[in-house]
């Protein structure tokens, strides 16, 4: 039985139990040693169906995108620079962009969430982290990173549907 399953199973008969009245029954202290048991369990998961993942994994999908392309943005406007230093960093921040990064709008949530650590890890790593903090987008980025964390934190939230005891079949040996 998933944790899903157990869930549910056990709110189907908290709330029967609750909406059919059963208080004048012997087993009123058992169900609510049982409810409170139930409250505990259920206040330690962190549970979303999928309807609600998929609705919020579309909405950080939007969000992970808008505060990404508005980096790009900056980064493409500080190319014109007055500055000499200001737009040796923005254009080499924007080839690395060019390279790898853009498109990024295309790709299924997954794949922009992996997509968006490489990014990240790209910013923050040594080679690039001067420019950044050059250009003064370490806000940005930093933004960035915590969309992205709050997005990882979505999908740990989602409770599986899948049963853990469907097993495979062996395959059949013949001579």
């Amino acid at each position: 039985m998933t944790v899903s399953e157990y869930y549910y199973f056990c709110l189907f008969i908290v709330q029967y139990l609750t909406a059919s009245n059963f208080a004048i029954l012997k087993f009123r202290s058992a169900f609510d040693y049982f409810q409170a048991r139930f409250n505990a369990y259920s206040d330690s998961i962190n549970k979303i169906s999928k309807m609600e993942y998929d609705k919020k994994a579309a909405d950080y999908k939007k969000k992970l995108n808008t505060t990404r392309t508005g980096l790009f943005n900056i980064i493409s406007g500080l190319t014109a620079s007055q500055v000499d230093d200001v737009k040796l960093a923005a254009t080499i921040l924007l080839d690395l962009i060019n390279k790898s990064y853009r498109n990024m709008s295309k790709m299924t949530y997954s794949d922009l969430k992996l997509k968006t650590l490489a990014l990240l890890n790209d910013l923050e790593s040594d080679a690039f982290k001067t420019y950044v903090e050059k250009l003064q987008l370490t806000a940005n980025v930093t933004a960035l990173r915590t969309l992205y964390n709050e997005s990882i934190d979505l999908d740990s939230k989602l409770i599986s549907a899948d049963g853990t005891n469907k097993r495979l079949r062996k395959s059949v040996i013949t001579r």
